[in-house]
């Protein structure tokens, strides 16, 4: 399953946390760090592999920005591999 999301800015931090959090889990099942910019907004991508078949999943992304401020992207539509 491929989830993809739209990047963030925060005017205060250069370098953003992303985590990625499948539905039945409390652990990111992905984490990844970049650097944040008001001109440029690309998307990231993670590929989650391992699924089992005919069992749906949401996902939902946090970011986090060096001080704490914590931002979490709505829940995703179901997703069956």
């Amino acid at each position: 399953v491929r989830v993809s999301w739209q990047s963030a800015y925060d005017m205060d931090n250069e370098t953003l946390t992303y985590e990625v959090f499948r539905s039945g889990t409390t652990a990111p099942v992905y984490t990844t760090r970049s650097k944040s910019n008001f001109w440029k907004y690309p998307m990231m991508d993670f590929r989650d592999s391992g699924l089992n078949p005919g069992v749906s999943y949401r996902y939902t992304v946090r970011i986090t920005d060096p001080t704490g401020n914590v931002l979490t992207l709505p829940q995703s539509a179901p997703v069956t591999p």
